[in-house]
């Protein structure tokens, strides 16, 4: 039994709708875009766009005859950041809904984040000592 076609376009359709879809977000300074705008246009789900791309949570591995298809993906998902991080559209009361969607993690397995978490591994002890007198005073050596 022969497998299910994981996607329906060759590398060159695929890259043509592309540049058509951003083609028409730049033509369009109103049209917001977005990632399942964007799937959509090419006709993809993000669930094939991540096996494509090798981020999907369950690790099938990405079908030989579709790997020419990732590095096309992943420029697509830098493109679309891009227009998300610069278009006007964007901008105003849609810059938290940005801010929002550049947090969640695209087909490309990337997600911006507020901060990087700092493990200090170095010992920490903190000695509280209560009362007055003599004992006090050696509360800091």
């Amino acid at each position: 039994m022969a497998k299910p076609k994981l996607y329906d376009y060759s590398p060159d359709q695929l890259q043509d709708m592309l540049n058509q879809y951003f083609q028409e977000l730049n033509n369009d300074p109103s049209r917001r875009g977005g990632p399942s705008d964007l799937l959509s246009y090419i006709h993809m789900d993000m669930v094939t766009a991540r096996v494509i791309c090798g981020t999907n949570s369950d690790k099938t591995e990405t079908p030989e005859e579709y790997k020419k298809l990732r590095p096309i993906l992943t420029e697509a998902a830098t493109r679309l950041r891009a227009h998300m991080e610069t278009s006007s559209a964007w901008a105003s009361c849609n810059s938290s809904k940005a801010i929002f969607i550049l947090k969640q993690p695209l087909w490309d397995g990337i997600a911006y984040q507020d901060k990087q978490e700092i493990t200090n591994s170095g010992k920490q002890q903190v000695e509280i000592v209560f009362g007055s007198g003599k004992e006090a005073e050696k509360a800091f050596d």
